[in-house]
């Protein structure tokens, strides 16, 4: 009897082991597979608005998130700090790629909570098998933080629910305020959240809004900052047909993973099954629904918080076959993402690819060259990678040496004709559709592109970007 005692002892020791063991595994392998690379894509716009911000003061940052990006303002006040360890490409972007390994060492715990160990490994390495995972784990933006937030928050839930007392409640209500830290949209989980704890919902609503009341002033302040999202377009029928590859970055995988899913939704795992169903689904079709019938916000890394319950529900799904069936249908999984993977993990995976633009007109380079940008970012990206001011255009429209406070841009001259008396030729950078090309100016570049053209100007070499919309870069030679 002793020694059975002591055989069941050492058992209840080694499933412990292997209950702290696996998540540490999965957290650890899948920063791992975010830091592979990690600086090889080129920075896009929205991480150069980040860098814009974080490099600023601390009252310059606060006068920015007054005028826009308020609900950023918690994650570029951290990354203030982090910069000043440094402002590497890599360095920047660490943060998110921690933030996806925390992620899916949460999701390997989870899953094991709701299903079996079994289940919260395969719900780790689908989400790692994500190509947006890549994306954002490799993205100098929050989005990556609204996952692991999600999840979370879920995790929290799940604690709460089964335990007693009031710590894992007050635990819940720490990840409810850091989930509405990350990034606005995020809270769209919250309703499944409000599934699962039906049976606690008076509970669960007392420790939500306590959650959700110090962040309720950056809700109200980014909500008036319309102008921070009417660059986005209404969507269409095909944009909704297009939604599980906007879950997950690539069409046919997370359509394998969705039928896997459905399939595997037979076993009882009531009200959480359903929750599950509600995040992975709600977020998205909520945007689409308001983006009709107020303002349009549907964007796909806005619901990228809902790709774990996605992992989830098909690592639950997976863990009920047997090991050698579940590896194959993941490795079907990783070879129709395969294109998807790697064009996140390209230079131009974001569709700027800035050292490619800078190479080229320091290649092409000719003393008394100038260079006009189209918008602040593609300035910022040239100002963030070009390794000297010799042997570059000069930058003839920029006014001062600090941008305007509450912007990302600088101040710019207005007069064109006398700014670029003197030139000719001008190097021209911005963001626009290579479909059109340079003959469509007047109607896809900004106002003082066009004006080179009326200036005596004319595109004589161009290069344009592989996917549409792209960074353009056009030389034009006085005739």
């Amino acid at each position: 009897m002793l020694d059975l005692d002591v055989q069941t002892s050492g058992q209840v020791k080694r499933e412990a082991r292997a209950d702290v063991a696996v998540p540490l595994v999965a957290g650890a392998a899948g920063t791992a597979a975010m830091v592979a690379g990690i600086s090889t894509p080129s920075m896009w716009n929205d991480e150069l608005a980040t860098y814009s911000a974080i490099t600023r003061s601390l009252g310059g940052l606060w006068q920015l998130a007054q005028n826009i990006d308020a609900h950023f303002l918690p994650y570029y006040t951290v990354m203030h700090f982090w910069a000043k360890l440094g402002d590497d490409l890599w360095w920047l972007r660490l943060p998110t790629a921690l933030a996806v390994g925390v992620t899916a060492g949460l999701l390997a715990d989870l899953g094991r909570r709701l299903g079996s160990r079994a289940a919260g490994i395969w719900a780790a390495v689908v989400f790692v098998l994500l190509p947006f995972t890549s994306y954002h784990g490799q993205n100098a933006r929050p989005y990556a933080f609204a996952a692991l937030a999600a999840v979370l928050s879920f995790w929290a839930l799940h604690r709460a629910i089964d335990g007693t007392g009031r710590r894992p409640w007050v635990t819940y209500t720490l990840t409810v305020l850091f989930l509405g830290c990350t990034h606005l949209m995020a809270v769209l989980v919250l309703p499944a959240h409000l599934l699962v704890a039906w049976r606690s919902k008076r509970r669960w609503l007392i420790h939500a809004g306590i959650g959700l009341v110090p962040w309720a002033g950056l809700v109200v302040l980014g909500t008036l900052q319309s102008q921070a999202v009417s660059w986005i377009e209404r969507p269409d029928w095909k944009t909704f047909t297009g939604l599980p590859g906007a879950l997950t970055g690539s069409t046919a995988l997370a359509l394998l993973l969705i039928g896997a899913a459905v399939i595997g939704s037979g076993t009882p795992l009531k009200p959480w099954r359903s929750g599950l169903w509600v995040w992975l689904l709600l977020p998205p079709l909520l945007l689409f629904a308001v983006s009709w019938v107020a303002m349009p916000l549907y964007v796909d890394r806005y619901f990228f918080a809902a790709a774990p319950a996605l992992a989830l529900l098909a690592g639950l799904a997976l863990a009920q076959v047997r090991p050698p069936a579940a590896v194959a249908l993941l490795l079907v999984g990783g070879i129709v993402a395969l294109p998807d993977l790697t064009l996140n993990r390209a230079q131009d995976g974001r569709r700027e690819d800035y050292p490619f633009v800078i190479d080229t007109i320091e290649r092409a380079y000719r003393p008394g060259d100038v260079v006009i940008y189209g918008q602040a970012p593609q300035r910022e990206g040239v100002l963030y990678y070009r390794r000297s001011a010799e042997g570059f255009p000069a930058d003839v429209l920029r006014r001062g040496a600090s941008r305007v406070p509450g912007t990302f841009g600088f101040a710019e001259r207005g007069d064109l004709n006398h700014v670029l008396s003197q030139a000719t030729r001008v190097w021209t950078i911005w963001r626009g559709n290579p479909a059109r090309g340079v003959e469509d100016l007047g109607r896809v570049a900004p106002a003082k592109l066009r004006s080179l053209t009326v200036l005596g100007f004319e595109p004589v070499q161009t290069w344009e970007p592989d996917r549409s919309p792209g960074l353009m870069l056009v030389l034009f030679i006085r005739k």
